[in-house]
């Protein structure tokens, strides 16, 4: 997520430290992004 904030900052899209771009910023919205990480024990029987 930080390298992705780094380069809007790099190509000038950054409005504020949310990542938002600047329409974004003026329409109250921000990204979010979370991590998901499922583990499976065993495989399904069918």
């Amino acid at each position: 997520m930080e390298s992705t904030l780094n380069h809007l900052k790099s190509v000038g899209l950054l409005a504020d430290g949310f990542g938002s771009t600047p329409e974004m910023h003026r329409r109250d919205l921000i990204w979010v992004a979370y991590w998901l990480q499922i583990e499976v024990d065993r495989r399904s029987s069918w």
